[in-house]
């Protein structure tokens, strides 16, 4: 016989309101103790609406800290940006990409570092511009570049 009680159902009801992490790869591994996931090759993160790929991930599931190398990919409404890893928190939006390239239109950027944040990204020592060639017809250079997606 199993016994409901008022708090396991508002448990139950606060683990149904929360959005949860899709996680997909060629090998994906849990770590129940330690509240962790680990995905190696054609990683495939999905959370809210933000898309997140990459090579290799750890996933911190109650934190929603992620780490993220290799071919790094992060999509959402602000934009694209990719790079070489990335430490990111899926909950509050937030994180620091490396060897960032970013695609926030009309705006193409790269930065050895950037941080995204849920209305902006600062871009260090980055170089900006609206041209989307390669080698694009010009370019600003600033040292601290901030970029409000849609403003």
């Amino acid at each position: 016989m199993m016994i409901i009680s008022f708090l396991d159902i508002s448990f139950a009801q606060e683990l149904k309101d929360e959005i949860p992490v899709v996680l997909n790869g060629d090998r994906v591994e849990f770590f129940a103790e330690l509240e962790k996931a680990v995905a190696e090759g054609n990683v495939v993160v999905k959370y809210g609406n933000a898309t997140l790929t990459c090579d290799n991930i750890t996933v911190f599931m109650k934190t929603k800290d992620v780490f993220a190398e290799g071919n790094v990919k992060l999509e959402d409404e602000k934009g694209v940006i990719k790079g070489k890893s990335i430490f990111y928190n899926l909950d509050k939006k937030e994180g620091k990409i490396i060897d960032a390239q970013l695609q926030a239109l009309p705006y193409f950027c790269v930065a050895p570092v950037a941080e995204k944040f849920p209305t902006k990204f600062i871009l260090h020592n980055a170089d900006i511009t609206t041209c989307n060639l390669d080698k694009p017809h010009y370019h600003f250079h600033g040292r601290k570049i901030e970029v409000f997606p849609g403003d």
